[in-house]
């Protein structure tokens, strides 16, 4: 059971931190097209 819920967990955070990454490296794209 405590085996699932980390797993659980672990997936929730990657899911957060790579739609957090992607919106940062849209962000950033975004601001690198406006100073040209």
């Amino acid at each position: 059971m405590k085996k699932i819920f980390i797993s659980a967990l672990i997936l929730t955070f990657a899911a957060f931190f790579a739609r957090y990454w992607f919106n940062a490296k849209k962000e950033l794209s975004i601001s690198k097209n406006n100073t040209h």
